[in-house]
């Protein structure tokens, strides 16, 4: 995916960060929405955690991982 659908995962700091907007998703504070805002590691509405996440087959499939 290239353009407004380019995201990159940073497993770090658990962020999924917008490559062209320079943001990040968060949820609402009251759950109800997703939006996109500036990035902030400590902020825990922005912490995305995926089971089974697996770095190596991410790279090995051509995906950014930072």
């Amino acid at each position: 995916m290239k353009g407004n659908q380019e995201f990159e995962y940073n497993y770090k700091t658990q962020q999924l960060h917008h490559v062209v907007t320079n943001t990040c998703m968060e949820m609402t504070s009251d759950a109800m929405r997703l939006i996109m805002g500036s990035c902030d590691s400590s902020n825990i509405n922005q912490k995305w955690v995926f089971s089974k996440f697996n770095k190596d087959k991410a790279l090995k499939a051509g995906f950014k991982v930072d």
